[in-house]
């Protein structure tokens, strides 16, 4: 596609989305930079060392358990023969369906030191599980699904013709895996961690619930508790800072790794034999798939055949509803906003100017809820009061949180689109418009598709923005699920924790079914 069919008026939109996308990080940076020095002093002495500890600490550790169990996972289901290697990578994937923050409640029911595993072993109590452990614990087991779709992806599209250039120049098989494959699927590795750490870092609900201290946890307390702007403000530019390099490392990494493949033997399968091994391995899976998913599940079914009776369906309907229109209108809104910035990023117009649209308008990489609904709420309050306490400021919050999401997968679609197609079309007589409404469009569509269904699965699960921002009276899922279980009430969470998760499996299994378990990367 060349540049030179990027118009004016495509430049207007795509800056008008960036910069709307922007508005949040502005506000933190500006009213940051506007914090006295008391207030910085105070957070420098007390809180800022700490959180910084605990934050980086806990995504290093998630980031290094996922590595290592969604790279394991991937190679076993992809190039092994692993029994029931097919319909065990579609159930490895499963968990990103299940919230850390649900998976919270699960374990803190079981392990919790009076939980159900106390009763099984038959002790007094247990160990705690909360803080620094659960916390790693739980976002380990429903995380690692983001690595593993990336390796998986890697490894199926890796042409087997280079290890078996490396057997043949006398490597064992260990040295193979660990020297060759490694190195050319480290990219999909990088951006799986890469995602990973994001999370980890922007996570509100699991740490919240496992009572661990992170910067989102005391930025909400900061907000809803002693409601300090300036304080939450400054540790919200702490955090960007860290997630900005966290990304821009991530970025880096990847980037290194990169390589091309210029024939295609990499559509023959290779599998290596695990001989005795095949059952040992099966268990290991099934383990994993144990404890990140037909575990919290039973967990969530027994707690509903428990309350059900007690509940009042009707209500169920009314938050399902809820949670399904905010992550339908958002989901549609995002792909719609994406596609101007996506169209200038395919077709590399502009230089800088380019890329800084692209950068602005992804800035909700570095943004975490809490303080993407932060920011919202002083704009709201401050220059358009009428929209404050509205679902339309509760959209627009989810729209800037995950439309890079949406202008990934549109400008991959792009990108795989040629320039040629929309030119022989304004050969023929098409117009600029009717070229890219009867050729471009239709292609687009799987990849919009795409898009939309990433954003939605994304929406449906939010849970910070949702808190913060939802209109008096509006509760979703979400919120139904975080109200009885920050009380530690439980299987009152377990009905409406169930519904979310079976609401986020149908969008996650057409995704798989459609990509083969591609997921939009970070670029």
């Amino acid at each position: 596609m060349s540049s030179s069919d990027v118009r004016p008026p495509l430049w207007t939109a795509a800056w008008l989305v960036a910069l709307a996308a922007s508005l949040p990080l502005v506000y933190v940076v500006v009213r940051a930079a506007g914090a006295d020095a008391e207030t910085w002093s105070g957070l420098l002495d007390e809180r800022i060392p700490a959180l910084l500890l605990n934050t980086v600490g806990l995504a290093a550790v998630v980031c290094g358990a996922t590595l290592a169990i969604g790279t394991g996972l991937a190679y076993l289901v992809v190039r092994t023969d692993v029994p029931g290697r097919r319909g065990l990578a579609v159930l490895c994937a499963l968990p990103l369906a299940i919230p850390p923050y649900v998976g919270a409640i699960t374990y803190a029911d079981v392990l919790g030191p009076r939980g159900g595993l106390r009763n099984l072993l038959a002790v007094e109590e247990l160990p705690s599980i909360f803080g620094f452990t659960g916390s790693a614990l739980v976002l380990t087991l429903f995380t690692y699904p983001y690595v593993f779709l990336l390796a998986a992806a890697a490894l199926r599209n890796l042409d087997p013709t280079y290890e078996d250039a490396a057997r043949g120049l006398g490597r064992g098989r260990l040295s193979v895996l660990a020297g060759t494959t490694a190195r050319l699927i480290a990219p999909a590795l990088a951006g799986g961690t890469l995602l990973v750490g994001l999370y980890v870092l922007s996570d509100f609900g699991a740490v919240s619930l496992m009572r661990f201290d992170t910067f989102t946890t005391v930025i909400y307390a900061e907000i809803g508790g002693r409601f300090d702007p300036p304080g939450a403000a400054a540790l919200s530019s702490v955090l960007v800072a860290l997630t900005l390099l966290f990304l821009a490392a991530g970025l880096r990494v990847r980037g290194r790794g990169r390589f091309e493949q210029t024939g295609g033997g990499f559509r023959r399968e290779s599998l290596h034999t695990l001989g005795r091994g095949r059952w040992p391995a099966l268990a290991g899976v099934v383990a994993v798939l144990a404890l990140a998913l037909l575990g919290p599940i039973a967990r969530l079914a027994t707690w509903t055949i428990d309350v059900l009776a007690e509940q009042e369906l009707v209500e169920f309907g009314g938050w399902a509803w809820n949670s399904l229109l905010v992550s339908v209108l958002a989901a549609s809104i995002a792909v719609g906003c994406a596609l101007p910035v996506a169209l200038v990023m395919a077709r590399r117009s502009g230089g800088r100017a380019g890329l800084a649209v692209g950068w602005l308008a992804q800035a909700g990489y570095a943004l975490p809820g809490v303080i993407v609904a932060l920011g919202l709420v002083a704009i709201a309050t401050r220059y358009v009061d009428p929209l404050y306490g509205t679902l339309g400021l509760l959209v627009a919050a989810f729209v800037i949180r995950f439309l890079p999401q949406a202008i990934q997968s549109e400008e991959a679609g792009l990108q795989q689109i040629g320039g040629n197609l929309s030119e022989a079309a304004r050969g023929l007589g098409a117009s600029r418009v009717g070229a890219f409404r009867r050729v471009v469009l239709p292609l687009l569509v799987p990849s919009a598709a795409a898009a939309w269904a990433v954003v939605f699965l994304t929406v449906v699960k939010e849970l910070p923005a949702t808190l913060i921002l939802r209109p008096l009276g509006f509760d979703t899922l979400p919120v139904r699920v975080w109200t009885p279980a920050r009380d530690g009430l439980y299987a009152d969470a377990g009905p409406a924790a169930l519904l979310l998760v079976l609401v986020s499996v149908v969008p996650l299994y057409l995704l798989l079914a459609r990509r083969r378990g591609v997921v939009p990367a970070i670029t």
